[in-house]
């Protein structure tokens, strides 16, 4: 009985009969071969085994879709020259007008405060009033003081110190002694709490009053109220200072003096 082999292309399997050749997985176009025959031949170009092809089913045919995508590319398009020009100026405008708001504000905020300082202003001036204490002692001894040690300021002509009730006014309870004639060579205006002086000793009152003048005069500002200050005549809580003697209160102003002396 003649026998028969078949490849899928790689391996040859075999030898089979007919009836055991109808039990592999063979299709139409699969190639076969036997003693005898040249080379590896389509089963359905072998007359012999037509029988065992029209056997085989058909191929069935499954449409083929396209291939699936490996991924989806996200892009934006690009802007025009055009496009970005207008983008760039809208964001200009926003930044101008935040600049512009926030210059407002500050213009109000400003108005507000001189305005506040302008209103106390004028209730201290409203109250205030002079006294017996002949405030002139104490401006002519800060003068010769000041000369010591090699300091000439001009002396203004429009001199006001007198005493105001300023524990009596809102936002100045707590306040001693106001001065209005900083960075103003033309100017001295000190008030000060009578309340306040009737307690001060001696060297509190001298402490306060040169405190103010150095405001006035010398146009310094008053030191940070920390720790370190403390004892210094730009210090500015005198009501820590009870104890204070004259000895204290002369090396505190002398010890300004030279460093103003010193610049």
């Amino acid at each position: 009985m003649k026998k028969y082999f078949y490849t899928d292309g790689v391996t040859k399997f075999g030898p089979y009969s007919i009836e055991e050749l109808l039990d592999k997985n063979i299709s139409r176009d699969t190639k076969v071969w036997f003693y005898g025959l040249a080379t590896w031949t389509p089963i359905n170009e072998i007359e012999e085994l037509k029988e065992v092809v029209s056997k085989i089913p058909p191929p069935i045919h499954i449409p083929v879709g396209p291939p699936p995508l490996d991924f989806i590319e996200h892009f934006s398009p690009e802007l025009l020259p055009e496009e970005k020009s207008k983008y760039k100026q809208a964001d200009i405008f926003v930044i101008i007008f935040i600049i512009v708001c926030i210059l407002i504000g500050m213009f109000v905020m400003y108005l507000d405060k001189k305005n506040e300082v302008s209103d106390l202003y004028e209730k201290v001036l409203m109250d205030s009033f002079d006294g017996d204490e002949d405030f002139s002692l104490y401006l002519d001894k800060f003068y010769r003081d000041l000369n010591v040690f090699g300091i000439y300021p001009k002396k203004p002509s429009n001199v006001t110190i007198k005493f105001a009730r300023l524990d009596q006014i809102t936002n100045t309870t707590h306040i001693h002694a106001m001065s209005y004639g900083g960075d103003n060579d033309d100017l001295i205006e000190i008030y000060i709490n009578p309340s306040s002086w009737d307690k001060f000793n001696k060297p509190k009152r001298h402490y306060l009053m040169y405190h103010e003048l150095a405001h006035d005069i010398l146009n310094l500002d008053d030191l940070p109220g920390i720790e370190a200050n403390k004892g210094k005549l730009m210090y500015p809580a005198i009501e820590s200072y009870e104890r204070i003697t004259m000895d204290e209160f002369i090396e505190a102003y002398q010890e300004l003096f030279e460093e103003v002396a010193s610049e």
